[in-house]
């Protein structure tokens, strides 16, 4: 029996010695080498004693963590770190020229590239000026041949003259009371210089008839506001400004035209745009009236203010005119004033 352990001892501290033999290979069969040895001193361990099974384990470990390293030494540099001849390296000096001409080229390659971006970028910044003057031109185009229609209208009733000029003027400034911004402004401008383009498609007689109309010369008049809201609809830049011409006579209590609209219904140009034209309207002389002061005009705001005119529309108007906001011409002003 005894005979039997100490052979049986001599051949696992053989294959233990065998085991540690280490190979001059890569660092995967040096690692592979190690974990066999730490697995054999394992075995022979758990026969001999509980110290070396602790000293298998931590040689286990440190065999994971040296291949490891072993791993990223390899990876890193060029020459073999296990196995081989290292190769020989250039000089320093040749290196660092070598470096510094490299890193000339990567600058003047980059001084080029630069370049042609900035003169890529002086391109698209002539392109998109010239893009938006032209835009600038048609628009202004437009804009002049819609206002000579207008004027081709006002021309057409003599009573009328001046009166889109002065509700644009009423517009912008009721605008700015309201702390409109500068774009909303700008169309109210517009709107009120072209909210009566839609007078073109009625006829001269019922615009310079004396008296009162009747209905069917009423039911042509009351199209207006839908005929100039369509002129104004084919260009984009009006589009906005087309609100003004289509709900510029529409009421507060909903008994105004096109469409009968009432109270908050009502888009907020076209309740503005109501106020403005009724002011100059009530103030300039008509086939029908003289015109009126502009101290009883105020007065009428005041009272159509929640039935033919939003409330806060009509309060924002008479502060306007009180505070001097809302320009009158100067006769107007000194009466309303006394």
């Amino acid at each position: 029996m005894l005979a039997r352990r100490r052979s049986s001892a001599m051949q696992t501290n053989s294959a233990t010695l065998a085991a540690l033999r280490m190979p001059r290979a890569s660092p995967m069969n040096s690692y592979q080498h190690f974990s066999f040895a730490a697995h054999t001193l394992s075995r022979l361990a758990l026969r001999r004693n509980i110290y070396l099974a602790g000293v298998a384990m931590r040689l286990t470990r440190c065999v994971a963590v040296g291949c490891a390293r072993l791993f990223d030494l390899q990876n890193r540099w060029p020459e073999p770190i296990l196995g081989g001849d290292p190769q020989p390296s250039a000089p320093k000096a040749r290196r660092t020229g070598r470096r510094r001409v490299n890193q000339q080229a990567d600058h003047l390659e980059d001084d080029a590239a630069q370049a042609q971006l900035l003169a890529y970028a002086g391109d698209l910044r002539r392109a998109v000026a010239l893009e938006r003057e032209r835009r600038r031109e048609v628009e202004q185009a437009y804009l002049d041949a819609v206002s000579v229609l207008a004027s081709a209208v006002e021309a057409r009733d003599p009573y009328t003259g001046g009166h889109g000029a002065r509700v644009s003027a009423y517009a912008v400034s009721l605008a700015r009371v309201m702390c409109w911004s500068d774009t909303e402004v700008e169309d109210a401008r517009l709107g009120g210089l072209l909210h009566d383009i839609g007078k073109l498609a009625v006829d001269d007689i019922i615009l310079r008839k004396p008296g009162a109309l009747e209905e069917v010369e009423w039911q042509q008049m009351r199209r207006h506001p839908e005929n100039g809201a369509a002129i104004l609809s084919r260009a984009p830049f009006l589009v906005r400004a087309a609100v003004y011409a289509h709900r510029h006579h529409e009421r507060w209590d909903g008994l105004g035209y096109p469409d009968r609209h009432s109270g908050l219904a009502i888009p907020v140009g076209g309740r503005l745009m109501a106020v403005a034209d009724a002011f100059d309207a009530m103030t300039s002389t008509r086939p029908y009236r003289p015109a009126m002061d502009p101290e009883h005009a105020a007065q009428e705001v005041a009272r159509g203010a929640g039935s033919q005119f939003d409330p806060d529309m009509a309060q924002a108007f008479l502060v306007g005119l009180r505070d001097g906001r809302i320009v009158l011409p100067v006769p107007a002003l000194d009466k309303l004033a006394a």
